[in-house]
């Protein structure tokens, strides 16, 4: 009866730590980026890894100090927007674009961060999804960094 009961506790614990593992086996991918108004992934050769399946962006960003000439003597705070696809033969594919705030009143210390899902799934695994981010040209600097994930 012992021996019974110490392969159930090592087949129970065994079973417990696979399920803990699996969500590490999802895929995921960093990213960064300086942009005034856009950065786009497939012109840069930054490419992303992903499976099938939904997918989200998770990051943060920031207004770096830096300015353009014509911008306000003040950062305004406006909104960033990452835009997903997939690089295709012919037309790329449109997964679906999120959003995240940037206050004025952030710096390299006060961050602004997000966690948003993509509205659509991805088809296939590839490694040639990409990120175009983007904002309006106020003339300030923000830079950022996250992770492609699902």
């Amino acid at each position: 009866m012992k021996l019974k009961s110490k392969l159930f506790s090592i087949l129970f614990v065994l079973s417990l730590s696979f399920i803990v593992a699996i969500p590490a086996l999802a895929a995921s991918s960093s990213y960064d980026f300086n942009i005034v108004v856009s950065v786009d992934g497939k012109n840069k050769g930054n490419y992303h890894t992903l499976d099938k399946g939904s997918v989200s962006a998770a990051g943060l960003a920031y207004y770096t100090g830096s300015k353009k000439s014509y911008a306000p003597s003040k950062p305004p705070g406006q909104n960033v927007s990452y835009a997903l696809y997939k690089d295709d033969a012919g037309a790329d594919t449109y997964y679906g674009t999120v959003s995240q705030s940037v206050s004025s009143s952030s710096t390299p210390n006060k961050v602004n961060k997000f966690d948003k899902k993509f509205d659509k799934a991805l088809g296939a695994k590839s490694s040639k999804y990409y990120l175009v981010i983007y904002t309006s040209d106020t003339g300030w600097k923000i830079s950022g960094e996250g992770k492609v994930k699902n």
